[in-house]
């Protein structure tokens, strides 16, 4: 029996119970969001061995989690919207499986599965927020593999790492980070890397039907995507990104990844020009000798953007977001310029970092125009926004007006202002609040300027690699509008059963809102300052006030 379709599981949605001993709630009449939304064809999914998907015998069970409870046809049709529109955009899962089967197969697979089909579901607007806290919990202990197949437990884990369940928490606070660093030990530890065999999956000790449910292309598959998530997590919270070998593994070719789909090359290849030029730079002494960083730097910039440009010239189906993926890696390495010697980033390199930035909007705009992207959106593409629209701000504000296209330019920026209410799921979220952030800077006439007018192209924060001019212009926000954070309402995970909005701004941003920046070492606003880390003796110190 095919999967009903989308409509017909909205009529048979009566209610959705909150808690297991709460009362029944009538859900929104209102039709989803997503039926105008052309669906995608997933990339070789075939159904489960034995299972047919949806099957007429196989009803769907309701489901609780943390006295949360979520009626059957609530779950068949948040599992409809995932394959129908999230999981063909990364299609990791190799195959298609009813709920149940899910649930039997994989109990954190199910709940990660329902939870992102359920993101801006209008049929109950909150149940995300309500499922996200206790997913993530679920996860934390559930990272120990299953003895007769790993598989299951790393899909799920590596949906919830391309997909967050908490929009609402800062970069110092999620746990994604560690989370998909721990999805590669896992794939290593089961034995996924390997070329020829999983061996280490299952133990001598094993049966034969266990042995001879070894899926080495399934293995492969999934650890290529951890190493690719693993390092694009990293690059693009300006994390120093250690895992080379995997990378090299990937990129050349070895026998083991000839089944391989187009996609995750592609990606792999474009996160491994990231990976070494992160490599190559951290080596630099970034506080001596400006002039001869700034050579050094243009040097590699040029280097690396020529072997990417050479990567798009490969003409193949790459999938829906290769388009995208390209154009965030270019900008990455472009976006080192910014660590030269202030006045040494000739119009040249300003004109290519702003043609950068505007062709990631323009790809950015392709996607919501054909999937509307913002719904399901990934978080490094939410990144890659971020990267752009921080770029684009820091060009405008920094550099005299008609060293650019400035229609083009401003354009850009605000389309990008607009993707981050788009793509904010729960109010006041971390997009919703960057939103607000960059429309705060743009109206402001002191950002990177000094006390005379005059411009300042250097950057404040440099230890963040290629997101250093992200950080900086926190850095400035921080600066000219800290006392917003004593002002605004936020909301918050911390009480799993309410969703009331919490008037304590330490939810998201704690006392000294940091993230990941040490702004005590700063000192309180106006006065002396220190550099940003002991260990990197910056020469761009904060000025007395």
């Amino acid at each position: 029996m095919s999967p009903p379709n989308e409509v017909t599981l909205q009529s048979q949605i009566p209610y959705i119970a909150r808690t297991s001993d709460s009362t029944s709630t009538q859900t929104s009449s209102s039709s989803s969001t997503n039926t105008a939304i052309p669906s995608f064809r997933a990339e070789n999914r075939a159904l489960a061995p034995s299972m047919s998907a949806f099957e007429a015998d196989d009803i769907t069970e309701s489901r609780t989690l943390g006295n949360i409870q979520v009626e059957a046809p609530m779950i068949d049709l948040c599992f409809e919207r995932f394959d129908r529109y999230f999981s063909p955009l990364i299609p990791i899962l190799s195959s298609q499986q009813s709920p149940n089967q899910t649930y039997f197969e994989c109990p954190l697979k199910f709940w990660v599965l329902l939870t992102i089909g359920s993101r801006k579901c209008l049929e109950d607007p909150t149940l995300f927020s309500t499922l996200s806290p206790h997913v993530e919990t679920l996860a934390m202990t559930s990272l120990c593999l299953s003895r007769s197949s790993p598989y299951p437990i790393i899909e799920g884990l590596l949906l919830m790492c391309t997909w967050h369940l908490s929009t609402d928490r800062p970069f110092f606070r999620n746990i994604y980070c560690g989370l998909i660093g721990a999805v590669v030990t896992l794939t290593l530890h089961a034995g996924m890397h390997q070329c020829s065999s999983l061996q280490g999956v299952v133990s001598g000790a094993a049966s034969e039907a266990v042995r001879g449910s070894i899926d080495v292309a399934r293995g492969t598959k999934l650890w290529a995507y951890a190493v690719i998530s693993n390092q694009s997590t990293m690059a693009v919270h300006g994390y120093p990104i250690n895992d080379l070998l995997g990378s090299r593994h990937l990129v050349r070719g070895h026998k083991c990844c000839a089944t391989l789909p187009s996609w995750i090359m592609r990606q792999g290849r474009c996160i491994a020009v990231i990976t070494r030029m992160h490599g190559v730079v951290s080596e630099l002494e970034l506080e001596t000798d400006l002039k001869s960083r700034s050579r050094v730097l243009r040097s590699l910039i040029t280097a690396f953007e020529a072997e990417l440009l050479e990567l798009d010239s490969y003409v193949e189906s790459q999938g829906p977001l290769s388009k995208v993926d390209f154009a965030i890696a270019r900008l990455q390495v472009l976006s080192f310029g910014f660590l030269t010697a202030q006045n040494d980033l000739d119009r040249i390199h300003i004109i290519q970092l702003s043609e950068a930035a505007i062709l990631t909007m323009e790809a950015i705009r392709e996607l919501e125009t054909t999937v509307q992207i913002s719904l399901y959106c990934p978080n490094y593409i939410f990144q890659g926004i971020l990267l752009a629209a921080c770029t684009l701000l820091k060009l405008f504000k920094s550099y005299p007006p008609k060293t650019f296209n400035e229609k083009e330019h401003t354009s850009a920026l605000f389309l990008a202002i607009n993707m981050f209410k788009n793509i904010s799921v729960v109010n006041n979220d971390i997009p919703a609040k960057v939103s607000g952030f960059l429309t705060q800077l743009w109206s402001s006439p002191m950002v990177y300027r000094e006390a005379d007018g005059g411009y300042i192209q250097s950057l404040q924060v440099e230890n963040r690699l290629t997101m250093s001019v992200v950080f900086d212009c926190l850095w400035w926000w921080r600066k000219l509008f800290a006392d917003w954070l004593n002002e605004q309402p936020v909301q918050s995970h911390s009480n799993y059963m309410t969703l009331g909005l919490s008037q304590n701004p330490e939810d998201f941003f704690d006392d000294s809102w940091n993230w990941d920046i040490d702004w005590g070492a700063i000192g309180s606003l106006g006065s002396q300052a220190l550099s940003f880390d002991e260990s990197d003796q910056s020469p761009y110190n904060v000025a007395r006030e």
